[in-house]
């Protein structure tokens, strides 16, 4: 006999990570531009999150357009 076997979802984000996503740049109904922002997660729910750009403003995005920021000098010296 099969058992149902529920699979523990690990949180992939927490509040204060620095997160990186993408916002319309110019918009046009054709081909919008898009640019890359970076922010920190401030409210995480299942779906989507809030997120406090760099530049104070504040953002939601699903959390399936969200990418981990890793920083590319970090472990230069």
């Amino acid at each position: 006999m099969a058992h149902l076997i529920k699979k523990v979802e690990e949180v992939k984000f927490n509040a204060g990570d620095r997160v990186e996503f993408k916002v319309i740049d110019q918009h046009d109904n054709y081909s919008p531009s898009y640019k890359t922002m970076y922010g920190f997660a401030s409210k995480v729910n299942k779906v989507s999150m809030e997120i406090t750009g760099v530049n104070g403003l504040a953002y939601k995005e699903q959390i399936s357009k969200v990418k981990h920021y890793v920083d590319p000098f970090a472990n230069i010296l």
